[in-house]
Parts: C-alpha cells; structure tokens; sequence
C-alpha cells in the first residue's frame, strides 16, 4: 500500500512501484471538491488520493504558526487582530511583555475557501531591531505541556485519517534559519554576521 511504498524508498528499499503523490494543498483541492465550503489538505487530500490511485504525503499545517503566537502566557500576552482590505487579508500579532511590546504584521491574498493553505508575507517583523530579540529572549515562553498534548492528539487524528494510503508529513514553525527569517528581515539577517557577528550568533 502507499504507506509501506513510501516508507520503504525512506528506507533504501525497492517497493513495487515508484511512488507517486502530488503536492496537494487547499488550493488544489477547491477545485476537486467545488461544492464544499471548506478543504482540509489532510481529509480532502487523502480523498482525492484514493480516487485517483496514488500514494500521499500529507503536509498538515495546523503547527505552522509557532506556539507563542497562539495564546498567552505569564508576562507574554497575544493580541491578534485580522483586517480585510483590497483582496488582502492582514494579521497582526502584538505582544506585550513587562519589558515592551512586540509587534508583527503578515498579509496574504484572502480567498474565504483557501486562506487556511495560503502562507502569509511578513511585512512588519517582531525583532526588527536588536532590543526586541532582548525583549523576545527574556519573556518568550517555554512550549507548555497543553500544546504538546494538542500537537500530539493532532497527530493520532490525522495518522487515522490516511490510514494505509501513505504518511503524514507535517509542516511545523520551520527550521533555524528559515524561522529567524520570519521574524527579522531576510536581508538585515543576512548582514547580521558581518555587522554584528556576536548578536548573529546570539539570535
């Protein structure tokens, strides 16, 4: 089945066939699925994946969007507001803490079926300058056990939703580099290491 196949190519084995998936998001699946109002590239996906034959590779994205911009902690406390406007949508996220407040807004073309898959564009970054990574440093919170139990739950559901028609392959908040290019602008964080190599290294 899809799930083995792909499993054993991750492990260096020959299956019976090359697997074969497609690079399956709500975007896609609008189209598919025409006359539902709402798509999950997990349940949606999996469908369309039986019944067209092929393997899949779901990439949930429910953990995009790390724990800290979620809910608020002790001396950490999340605002998040959504405005629409000339067939965007901007979010912003402002946090204060004892020490000051933070602020990032990110905006992406709004399409009501879609803009769950649609990744947004950072315009206004949380560290833009150094003394916001001392104020992120000092207050951030630690991941709580209560995320981890939804993340994990989040898991079971899905691993039950594709069932033997492939594996489930997450999308979390990203890796080093690539989250601390959300957060601070691509092209300071690519100067950093020459204009202040120990905040670099810091950060």
């Amino acid at each position: 089945n899809g799930r083995e196949r792909i499993l054993a190519v991750l492990q260096g084995d020959i299956p019976d066939r090359v697997p074969i998936g497609l690079f399956l998001q709500e975007e896609v699946l609008t189209y598919f699925f025409p006359e539902r109002k709402k798509v999950d590239r997990v349940i949606e996906g999996v469908e369309c994946a039986k019944a067209f034959g092929f393997d899949i590779m779901t990439r949930a994205n429910t953990y995009t969007t790390p724990y800290f911009f979620h809910k608020s902690y002790p001396n950490w406390d999340v605002d998040e507001q959504t405005a629409h406007k000339d067939g965007n949508v901007h979010r912003t996220i402002t946090i204060t803490t004892p020490a000051g407040v933070l602020k990032q807004v990110e905006a992406a073309p709004y399409n009501k079926r879609t803009i769950s898959g649609i990744p947004f564009m950072t315009t206004e970054y949380l560290l833009d300058i150094e003394a916001d990574f001392e104020i992120f440093r000092q207050y951030v919170p630690e991941l709580d056990g209560e995320t981890i139990q939804q993340i994990r739950a989040e898991a079971r559901q899905t691993q039950q939703v594709i069932g033997d028609v492939g594996i489930s392959c997450p999308w979390g908040w990203g890796g080093v580099y690539n989250m601390a290019a959300d957060f601070r602008d691509v092209q300071k964080l690519m100067m950093d290491p020459y204009l202040n190599p120990d905040f670099y290294g810091e950060f």
